[in-house]
């Protein structure tokens, strides 16, 4: 096979490689583009361990959430970057301030 696509070619790869391919091609892009998405972000006050997943038991909002829980709406959406709007579906994993 002459492809440079691993879209050609991974049909053909080991159950394993077809495992791996992926997350090594999301870490090549994370390295690649590293100072946009970890660099601008030093003055980010928290730190990962400061946070906690919480799922969604009713559909709500990145503004509810920031009433709730004190922090403002731009914190609660960085942290939230899987939350593309204002609107949480029910069920949704969110990343809020540990108490």
């Amino acid at each position: 096979v002459k492809s440079l696509n691993h879209f050609d070619v991974y049909r053909l790869l080991p159950k394993e490689t077809k495992d791996y391919l992926p997350k090594f091609l999301v870490i090549k892009y994370l390295v690649t583009y590293k100072e946009y998405y970890f660099e601008n972000n030093r003055n980010f006050k928290y730190k990962f361990s400061d946070l906690k997943q919480v799922k969604t038991n009713k559909a709500t909002t990145i503004t509810e959430v920031s009433e709730k829980t004190n922090i403002t709406k731009n914190v609660v959406s960085f942290m939230n970057p899987h939350i593309l709007g204002n609107y949480i579906p029910k069920g949704s994993i969110i990343h809020i301030l540990k108490k």
